[in-house]
């Protein structure tokens, strides 16, 4: 290209070359002037050596047990297969054309999910029949015990009659005998007035005699006027009274006939009385056996409904099993009948496996069969998997007799579906140990990338513990004797190490026998050793740390930077220097509350409560895990 050519190429685009020189000088300004302390730019990061930047080394809170004599389990390893819980066909229990098929081999199913249909018309038409019969024979059955309600009333109607009859021959049997005493006392009285009549007759006579004496006497002149007047008187007073005797006694004798008529009524009226009873009671006997029947029709109507109804149960059940369900949760493992294939009862149409639960089945030599039991604690082992804690459940108390071995099995959760039917696993059984050997805990044992096996041993430090130097997260290649500012990311210096009485060392050893609590040490530890088995994520050789109690949540109390304790239910925290605004600033880097969760991933040099952004490098703070 010409100058010319240059130039009118300048002079054309001008303005643009001018707004992209403005652009890039606005951004290299703000990139200096306006970034947060810590960000990077692009060739910053890209030059940066990520391997050296890690925490600085703190005091780190830890659990400590002394390596101990105790009797360890030993392990013996068996190969094992892993089966289904269950294997279930499902079957046509009707005869039928296979109508629909709606799942497929590795469908999972629920119990009661409609897996097929099949096509049986004829058993939908039975079932129908068999309800109507059932509904028919209720209705008799209804009818029955309505009988019973009529028959009731008729018989309670002529227990009733009985009873009314029953009342009124004992009442007229009461009235005949009150008759019977009234003919008795007029009777009486009859005789009575009877008796008197002789009598007022006899003394008529008397007196009728004693007035013809007087009248001859006065004749003679023998008495007075007046004594034969007084005889005349006596004999009409003798009269009168045989008059008024004959009269009572003719009124007794009616009395007397009057009570016999009554008397003759009464046991007429009893005669009738005792023959309604009798109707009555026959009514009542008729009456009963009628009750009786219709109980008896009501009890066969009942057994004839309640056929009817089991019977349209059956049916119906008939008709239903054109519906193939699932009995339980699982998998479906092999489709076995198609859409349109002819199909008869008892005819499988899948194959359903529950592999929810699992079970790990291996077989032991004889010579194990002391030693497994069930809840005998095994550990099964499938390549590519987690190990799995177990325990037997079941122990074949059986020995082949060609093999020499018998079964044994462990059955375990399977929710995330991990392990299938067929699969090949390891058992690992545990036996007790005959005697003691060196053990700590399962927890303190770690392999590093080689595949070697160590703990972290709790040894005293050979510091003079005092702080070396201060001190960039984003760049360990800046050291300073105090605290400051990082000349390159402006964040504050931070110290590269701090003192404390213990600190971790590293020490393999060889592991032997374990359980699921403590490893068995062959080589590497001696007895009281203190082993570290809790707090040892991101442990480096010579990191300072401090025993302390742990709980289920982590460590009960909390180092402080000189290796004491504080309470994690405390808000303790240590200065670092307050000689300058900057040191202030960087001993606020060090301080520890026992509940900040969250922590800036770019060193631990921030912690907070709550999530939010890091003030210093602007970057999203992260939990921590740990401390859950």
């Amino acid at each position: 290209m010409s100058s010319n050519q240059t130039k009118g190429f300048i002079r054309s685009h001008f303005w643009t070359l001018a707004l992209l020189a403005a652009s890039a000088t606005v951004a290299i300004y703000i990139v200096k002037t306006q970034r947060a302390p810590g960000a990077m730019t692009v060739v910053e990061a890209q030059a940066m050596d990520m391997t050296t930047s890690r925490p600085p080394v703190g005091v780190q809170p830890v659990a400590v047990e002394a390596a101990s004599l105790r009797a360890v389990e030993g392990v013996s390893t068996f190969p094992a297969t892993v089966q289904a819980l269950s294997d279930e066909e499902v079957m046509s229990r009707v005869p039928g054309r296979v109508k629909s098929v709606l799942v497929y081999a590795g469908d999972r199913v629920r119990a009661g999910q409609l897996l097929a249909t099949i096509e049986a018309d004829e058993y939908s038409a039975q079932a129908d029949e068999a309800r109507l019969m059932a509904s028919s024979k209720l209705s008799m059955s209804i009818a029955s015990r309505k009988e019973i309600a009529v028959s009731q009333a008729m018989l309670r109607s002529s227990q009733a009659d009985l009873a009314r009859s029953k009342a009124s021959y004992d009442r007229m049997q009461s009235d005949l005998e009150a008759m019977s005493l009234d003919k008795k006392k007029a009777e009486s009285q009859l005789a009575m007035s009877q008796a008197e009549i002789r009598e007022r007759d006899a003394d008529l006579t008397y007196t009728g005699e004693e007035l013809g004496r007087q009248e001859k006497l006065y004749k003679a002149g023998a008495i007075s006027l007046d004594e034969l007047q007084m005889s005349r008187k006596e004999r009409d007073m003798a009269k009168a009274r045989v008059s008024s005797a004959r009269a009572t006694s003719k009124a007794m004798a009616q009395e007397v006939n009057i009570a016999a008529r009554k008397i003759d009524g009464a046991k007429a009226g009893i005669r009738e009385a005792k023959a309604m009873i009798a109707q009555a009671q026959a009514m009542v006997a008729q009456n009963t056996a009628g009750v009786d029947k219709a109980k008896q029709m009501a009890r066969t109507s009942q057994i004839e409904s309640e056929s009817a109804k089991q019977g349209a149960k059956g049916m119906s059940a008939m008709a239903n099993y054109r519906q193939v369900r699932a009995q339980a949760d699982g998998v479906v493992a092999e489709r076995i009948a198609s859409p349109g294939t002819v199909v008869m009862m008892g005819q499988p149409l899948l194959r359903l496996m529950v592999v929810s639960r699992v079970r790990i089945q291996a077989e032991l030599p004889q010579t194990m069969f002391p030693k497994a039991k069930v809840g005998t604690p095994v550990e099964i082992e499938v390549e590519g998997l987690e190990p799995i804690e177990a325990e037997l459940t079941s122990v074949s108390p059986e020995v082949d007799l060609e093999m020499r071995s018998f079964k044994v099995e462990a059955i375990v959760n399977n929710q995330d579906g991990k392990l299938a039917s067929g699969m090949y696993a390891r058992i690992h059984l545990h036996a007790p140990s005959a005697k003691e050997a060196l053990a700590v805990r399962k927890e303190a044992i770690r392999t590093d990338s080689n595949g070697e096996t160590y703990v972290w041993l709790y040894g005293e430090t050979k510091g003079d513990g005092k702080d070396t130097d201060w001190t960039c997260t984003m760049h360990p290649e800046i050291s300073e004797k105090g605290p400051g500012i990082c000349p390159k990311c402006k964040m504050d210096l931070v110290p590269r190490s701090r003192s404390g009485k213990f600190a971790a060392e590293k020490r393999l050893v060889t592991i032997g026998a374990k359980n699921g609590s403590y490893t068995a040490i062959v080589s590497g530890l001696n007895e009281g050793d203190k082993v570290i088995w809790a707090g040892h994520e991101n442990l480096q050789p010579g990191t300072p740390v401090q025993e302390t109690k742990w709980g289920e949540n982590g460590p009960v109390e909390l180092p402080s930077t000189d290796g004491s304790t504080v309470s994690s239910s405390s808000s303790a925290m240590s200065d670092r220097s307050d000689r300058s605004d900057k040191s202030d600033r960087a001993s606020k880097q060090t301080k520890r509350v026992a509940k900040l969760d969250w922590y800036c991933p770019m060193g631990r040099e921030f912690e907070s409560d709550k999530p939010g952004s890091c003030p210093k490098c602007g970057m999203d703070l992260v939990k921590d895990e740990a401390k859950k």
